[in-house]
């Protein structure tokens, strides 16, 4: 059982932002389709676009509810609960393109959510593929594939890493009675790391839970997702062998904090974790463990069992880096010394015979000479890195031809040498 939440696609996402950069990504924000002439355009309303758009049931959370605010060919509504200030987007019947944006409350650790994609009218609903970009404070970027196929008010939703395979797809079922939409949600287990299904309701306010009760290799499996729209989430697991059991509780708040609390259930000792985990990854907490001692009762000796506690600081200390094409990470590693992490990149693509001529690194370091030197043997063309470069390095990869990208931040970067590598 992990006792650590795995920050690592939050770093790598903020990576994928910068790399967007070198891939020519980095073009129009789309505002301008989603604000352009409302007026001239709903003057017209959904005829004047080429066709009438699909007639979807309003389920909470779901593109039905945003066309459900349709005026003309544009939505844009306040969602209920706090985590989310406003939805606002168009769709046009005639193209088959429907896009929107969501600007997340002040006080939550998301920056701003894009879906686009295009859907496709049937006789009793609608097929929608698109992709949902959400970038966080932190300029961290997830890109979501969802698929989805309406009939009357039944959905089925299937949704997966952007670049997943056909096995990385995860479905949702279920059906609208105007009150509360029940549904069966495919998940990743919190208890196993398999795949699992859970039974779910949503309610009109946007609030959810979903239960899952399972078997195995010998052990009670227990889960139950919850959550609301303010931005809150809520994780129960428990595992359950009959004479012994753990269980625990994984929260999420709207400012991206993290709470975890683990509770192991033995005979002999009752151990436990408790950690709460900021947004900017420090945090602290506190733990037992199990101690044991010979006492003496009535002239006899006996084991006995006895909680130690301590406390857990939690300071995210580490350097991090990786090797990436224009598309994907390659390889990944971290670790106190930005050398060491960097040299741990190479060591790996050594050992897995990993091409890195052409290739993209991308650290969490600052770039000096010494980093610039290691990376120019290994005849990499890109460094970027979300920290400065010092003076000499600048002048080093300009000597080297190679393109130095410093201060990565979300939509931002900063191009230091051999700008020609970049499309803006």
């Amino acid at each position: 059982m992990q006792w650590y939440w795995n920050f690592q696609g939050a770093k790598l996402g903020a990576w994928t932002a910068a790399l967007a950069v070198i891939a020519g990504c980095a073009g129009g924000t789309g505002d301008e389709e989603i604000g352009a002439d409302a007026a001239a355009l709903e003057a017209g309303g959904a005829n004047a676009a080429g066709g009438a758009a699909p007639a979807l049931c309003a389920i909470p959370g779901t593109t039905g509810e945003h066309l459900a605010h349709l005026s003309g060919v544009h939505f844009n509504y306040d969602p209920a609960g706090l985590a989310v200030d406003r939805i606002k987007g168009r769709i046009k019947p005639s193209h088959g393109k429907l896009r929107w944006k969501e600007k997340p409350h002040a006080d939550s650790y998301l920056d701003e959510i894009r879906a686009s994609g295009s859907f496709t009218p049937t006789v009793d609903g609608a097929a929608l593929s698109y992709d949902v970009t959400t970038t966080e404070d932190s300029g961290a970027v997830d890109v979501t594939e969802v698929e989805e196929t309406w009939q009357g008010c039944q959905l089925t939703r299937r949704t997966r890493p952007a670049g997943g395979g056909d096995q990385d797809w995860l479905t949702q079922q279920g059906s609208w009675d105007g009150q509360v939409y029940a549904y069966t949600q495919e998940r990743i287990s919190r208890t196993h790391g398999g795949r699992i299904v859970l039974d779910g309701q949503r309610s009109a306010d946007g609030s959810w839970s979903e239960y899952h009760e399972g078997w195995l290799n010998w052990t009670d499996i227990y889960e139950i997702w919850s959550g609301n729209a303010d931005g809150y989430s809520h994780v129960y697991w428990e595992q359950n062998w009959g004479d012994a059991y753990i269980w625990g509780t994984d929260e999420r708040f709207r400012d991206g904090g993290l709470h975890r609390y683990i509770r192991y259930v033995w005979e002999w000792c009752v151990p436990w974790v408790d950690l709460t985990v900021g947004y900017d990854g420090t945090g602290a907490g506190t733990a037992t463990t199990c101690g044991t001692t010979w006492v003496e009762y009535d002239g006899e000796w006996y084991e006995e069992a006895y909680l130690i506690p301590c406390s857990l600081a939690i300071t995210g200390g580490v350097h991090s880096a990786a090797l990436c094409d224009t598309k994907d990470v390659l390889v990944f590693n971290e670790d106190i010394g930005r050398h060491n992490a960097v040299d741990k990149i190479f060591g790996e693509c050594l050992l897995k015979d990993i091409k890195t001529e052409g290739r993209v690194i991308v650290t969490s370091g600052r770039i000096s000479s010494e980093i610039l030197l290691k990376v120019s043997r290994r005849n990499i063309p890109i460094i970027i890195s979300k920290s400065a470069p010092t003076d000499l390095g600048v002048k080093l990869a300009d000597e080297l031809g190679i393109t130095l990208l410093g201060f990565a931040r979300g939509k931002r970067v900063n191009v230091y040498t051999n700008n020609w590598r970049v499309s803006r």
